[in-house]
């Protein structure tokens, strides 16, 4: 459902992404967190908002043992 959508959404945007979001998104799916990447439009719609939505995960991230 949301989640398979998500998953969908963020291969559509792979080319958009550095190799360090795509490990970042790896990981934010193996923790169950597809849905995330769910209302992802093409690439080219909105990648600023997904971009700072990455750099947002990434610093929460920074804060995880």
């Amino acid at each position: 459902a949301e989640g398979e959508r998500g998953k969908a959404a963020l291969k559509q945007n792979m080319g958009i992404l550095t190799d360090e979001d795509a490990i970042l998104c790896a990981s934010l799916i193996g923790a169950g967190q597809a849905h995330l990447f769910a209302s992802w439009g093409p690439p080219g719609i909105h990648d600023d908002d997904k971009r700072r939505l990455l750099a947002q995960a990434a610093t929460l991230n920074e804060g995880v043992p």
